[in-house]
């Protein structure tokens, strides 16, 4: 005995039977199965106890309603009898409130406890008195509306009893059912069944079964579920499930490539299960596209590994790769050569990407996920982050850029200045800078992460190459090189895909907005307050970052910034000099988005240092700058200062073309 909802398609008329009730067909459908339709066979001694239908695409709500197993004898000879399988109505067991689009539930008729005792003990001679199941007070039952079932996202307690496998389906129904059964709970004498707020809800889908779809006519599938793969050690399997972690296509110790997925399905949602792909082509390895792909897997051997199955690749695997949208389009992306007969798993895909549809996935929780701005300390993190940008930066050699909306810390400076001249300090990690065309894509706030990609990973654009994406990365390796921060992709590393509505990239982008309102451009680690060192001729200016420098397309008056001065050419004061007097200094400028080389004409350095002090004095008011402490050998770290950033150049879509010059600011000490 089931509980169903769903919308009635089609509706025949009340009439008697050949026995003594009257009898009525429906056909309902609902949205786990949108091509098929269940046949309802409703039976009543009372005609006007029957369901009435009022208008179109009604809901009807069917509690504890019989349904035959006849479909499972037709499993076994390959038969798909969908519409072989019928629901009996039972009319003294079984409420049918029928739901008018944009209207109210009409309370079913509901026959007391002394009724139903009494309708027995005359066999059914006697017609059955009607007991109405308002209060007093309430001449029509609440208003229900559609949109308050089909967006109920609290999911009732089930640890008192065995639900549906549907906790959504759940929601929906007790929203609807616990005012109505309220009405009636101060009535003793409305039947116990009826007052139940609980629904053993079942969709069409549920009732069919999974692997009846599945079943199609191609002999040699081995269809299991994730969950079932425990009890299929060392077969050979054919698995549907959804994809929800990748790993990166790289050569294995052999002559092979390899890759590690991870993958779900509804049989289990806290248990993924691992898949172990091999190839001689790099190509033919699986290369998932976005958020929550559908893959199907033919001929894999389950194994054990670290005490959980695992699916392993052999030579007669082959795949499927489907877009995970919910869409009419079931054609896979990527195939296997020569893989046949993937159009009989077409149903059972459209059911997985509705299933996901309406599934809370999130990235996980895991004490090494950490925001950029928290890297510090530590060798090992995963990152919930966007990848804005993937390039090869050499032969071989691939680059990412991922960005969360947070700062990096800021790093001290082990570099010794006087080796400014022949080894000056690096502007970026990669080998060159981006055009502009690239650089005026990424945001203006927030450190992006270089992240580089060795030769292990031959193939590596390929798995982001449709634009920018969220994901969480696994295990990626954080180190510092020449004051920036960098990470590194290591074999252990691996990615998941998110979506923008996933609670993770909610928490980055809600942290990021605040962090924008509260604090604006001024970086965080200078917030509240920064050194007071210098001082700007603009004060009422809007804070910049030197990413907005960097993306500008026209010079202006100058940008108000908050900077490190990580590096000076030349370094001593009596350097900083031509020998005609005149000013001549190059400064290494950096905040959290990025790093440049401003210079100082004489007439902006006449300015700064409030004309020409001794030698001594401009020594001692660079070292300020560049945090040296009385050990020059000791790391530095140069306090945060404001300054005024102009520039000029040549070409306004080449940012190489850029010159920087600091202007409007002095020193106050």
């Amino acid at each position: 005995m089931v509980d169903i909802l769903g919308i009635v398609a089609e509706s025949g008329i009340s009439h008697k039977s050949k026995g003594t009730d009257y009898c009525l067909n429906l056909k309902i459908t609902d949205d786990s199965v949108a091509d098929r339709e269940l046949s309802i066979n409703a039976f009543h001694r009372n005609i006007h106890d029957l369901p009435r239908v009022h208008g179109h695409l009604d809901f009807i709500l069917l509690y504890n309603v019989l349904y035959g197993n006849s479909v499972e004898r037709y499993w076994h000879t390959g038969e798909r009898c969908w519409s072989d399988l019928q629901v009996i109505f039972r009319g003294l067991a079984a409420t049918s409130p029928i739901y008018e689009p944009g209207g109210r539930f009409h309370d079913p008729v509901i026959l007391s406890d002394n009724d139903s005792e009494n309708s027995h003990q005359t066999g059914g001679s006697s017609k059955p008195r009607r007991k109405e199941s308002r209060q007093v007070g309430h001449s029509t039952p609440p208003v229900v509306h559609v949109i308050d079932m089909l967006s109920s996202s609290s999911v009732p307690d089930e640890s008192s009893r065995n639900g549906p496998t549907n906790p959504w389906e759940i929601a929906r129904i007790r929203s609807a059912h616990q005012e109505h059964s309220e009405q009636g709970s101060s009535n003793s004498n409305v039947s116990s069944t009826a007052r139940s707020p609980y629904f053993e809800v079942k969709t069409i889908i549920e009732m069919y079964g999974r692997r009846h779809i599945r079943g199609g006519r191609v002999k040699d599938w081995h269809w299991v579920t994730v969950d079932e793969t425990a009890n299929n050690l060392g077969r050979m399997v054919d698995i549907l499930g959804i994809v929800v972690e990748s790993g990166i296509s790289h050569k294995s110790k052999g002559t092979d490539y390899c890759l590690n997925l991870k993958i779900i399905d509804d049989s289990v949602e806290d248990r993924e299960l691992s898949i172990n792909a091999f190839h001689r082509n790099i190509h033919d390895l699986p290369r998932v596209r976005g958020h929550l792909d559908v893959i199907l897997l033919h001929n894999v051997l389950i194994d054990i590994h670290d005490q959980n199955p695992c699916a392993s690749f052999r030579r007669t695997s082959a795949f499927a790769l489907f877009d995970g949208r919910d869409d009419d389009d079931c054609k896979p992306y990527q195939l296997s050569p020569g893989f046949q007969g993937v159009e009989s798993a077409e149903k059972l895909v459209h059911y997985l990407r509705f299933w996901s549809y309406h599934t809370r996935f999130d990235a996980g929780t895991s004490e090494y996920v950490r925001p950029l701005a928290d890297i510090g300390g530590r060798y090992f993190v995963d990152l919930v982050c966007k990848v804005l940008h993937v390039c090869e930066v050499s032969r071989g050699k691939w680059m990412l850029y991922a960005w969360d909306g947070t700062d990096a810390p800021s790093v001290s400076v082990t570099t010794n200045l006087t080796g400014e001249q022949q080894n000056s300090l690096p502007l970026h990690i990669e080998p060159f800078c981006l055009p502009g065309h690239v650089l005026r894509k990424f945001p203006c706030v927030g450190t992006i992460l270089r992240i580089l990609v060795d030769e292990n990973y031959e193939e590596f654009g390929v798995h982001f190459q449709h634009g920018e994406k969220w994901v969480r990365l696994r295990n990626v390796m954080c180190k510092t090189e020449s004051g920036l921060w960098k990470g590194v992709f290591t074999l252990e590393t691996k990615f998941r895909p998110l979506s923008e509505q996933d609670g993770s990239v909610q928490d980055c982008l809600r942290v990021f907005a605040e962090r924008v309102c509260e604090q604006g451009r001024v970086p965080s680690a200078a917030f509240p307050r920064f050194d007071v060192l210098t001082v700007t001729g603009n004060e009422e200016a809007d804070f910049a970052t030197l990413q907005d420098i960097l993306c500008s397309p026209l010079p202006c008056g100058g940008f108000k910034c908050v900077v490190r001065v990580v590096a000076v050419y030349p370094l001593r004061g009596e350097d900083f000099r031509s020998p005609e007097g005149l000013y001549r200094l190059r400064l290494t400028l950096e905040d959290p988005t990025s790093r440049i080389h401003a210079y100082l004409s004489n007439q902006d350095a006449t300015f700064l240092f409030g004309g020409y002090p001794t030698d001594d004095v401009l020594t001692a008011k660079m070292n300020k700058l560049l945090g040296v402490q009385e050990c020059e050998d000791s790391p530095r770290d140069p306090p945060w200062v404001q300054c005024c950033i102009g520039f000029n150049s040549s070409d306004v879509n080449d940012v190489g073309s850029k010159h920087f010059h600091i202007c409007k600011t002095r020193f106050v000490v």
